[in-house]
């Protein structure tokens, strides 16, 4: 029945917060508690502590969002690129999957452009003794050349040449004249007999020696036929023509080429002959001639055809 007096030592303990912060990839699961996080967010879980009492844990957690990035790369025909893994030769678009300096994953895209080999013909034409420069090469002689060019992209480009190297002409054409006549051939202005030269730019711009044989006539008994053609309308030899259209009254005129073709007939030459058949222009080269009047009077020669520019 006597009084006991007890002494009881009280302790409250304080609630434990905890925060965490994490991050992660995106594609990742953390664990929290009970839950698989997936998303940036802020989390809690209620934790039991050592004395019984509640432990708050607060995560606060950043999901890194996957990087993506595109790049655009050219390389020249037959040249390769290096992509992660991949060894690149042929256009298209390319993915490849990169860890950044976080360690999560970085999408990239890369749009890839082969330049094709450019091909390129061309045709060029010199004079004998010249010379054409292609690249690194130096040509004298006709024929079919290539070269390896650089385009301004760094790829290469090749170029394929045709050349053709336009052969000096040696011609000799005979002609004549009646006295009391001259004859320009060329710079010269000739009235003599006598055997001359002659330098004429052919069609390519090269150099042509031509070599008159001319003849000084009396033409009062001869009936004077040329034997040149020089259709480039400069007002001279332009046509085939004959000293004395009345002695071909009846006559049969025919020109004939190289082969024995007839080129033009007619029965009424009026000296207007031009080297063409039936309205075509006939190539330079020699012609021959026959003039049928009766049979005691025929007459046969070459025509010289040469378009020789003014």
């Amino acid at each position: 029945g006597c009084d006991s007096t007890v002494t009881t030592n009280l302790f409250v303990e304080s609630q434990i917060s905890t925060n965490i912060v994490e991050t992660i990839c995106t594609g990742s699961i953390y664990p929290f508690g009970g839950q698989n996080l997936l998303t940036s967010g802020t989390y809690t879980d209620t934790l039991v502590a050592g004395g019984g009492c509640d432990s708050i844990v607060t995560l606060y957690l950043t999901v890194t969002p996957l990087i993506t990035n595109s790049i655009t790369e050219t390389i020249c025909e037959g040249t390769s690129t290096t992509f992660g893994s991949q060894t690149l030769s042929a256009s298209g678009t390319y993915t490849e999957m990169f860890s950044t300096a976080t360690g999560c994953d970085s999408l990239v895209t890369m749009y890839l452009f082969v330049t094709p080999t450019i091909q390129h013909a061309m045709s060029e034409v010199i004079c004998q003794g010249q010379s054409y420069t292609l690249g690194t090469q130096t040509l004298s002689t006709s024929g079919t050349y290539t070269e390896m060019f650089t385009t301004v992209a760094g790829c290469d480009s090749l170029v394929e040449l045709f050349l053709t190297v336009s052969e000096s002409l040696d011609t000799t054409i005979y002609d004549s004249i009646c006295q009391g006549e001259s004859v320009e051939f060329g710079s010269q202005m000739l009235t003599t007999s006598g055997v001359y030269t002659e330098n004429f730019p052919t069609a390519g711009g090269c150099d042509s020696l031509v070599t008159l044989e001319l003849q000084v006539l009396d033409c009062q008994a001869l009936l004077q036929i040329s034997n040149v053609c020089t259709p480039n309308d400069d007002g001279r030899n332009d046509t085939w023509r004959v000293s004395d259209l009345n002695q071909l009254v009846g006559c049969t005129v025919q020109i004939f080429n190289r082969w024995g073709e007839l080129m033009y007939e007619t029965t009424d030459y009026q000296n207007e002959w031009a080297g063409t058949k039936d309205g075509e222009v006939l190539p330079d080269g020699a012609y021959y001639y026959t003039i049928t009047c009766d049979e005691e009077r025929e007459y046969q020669g070459v025509i010289n055809l040469m378009r020789f520019k003014k």
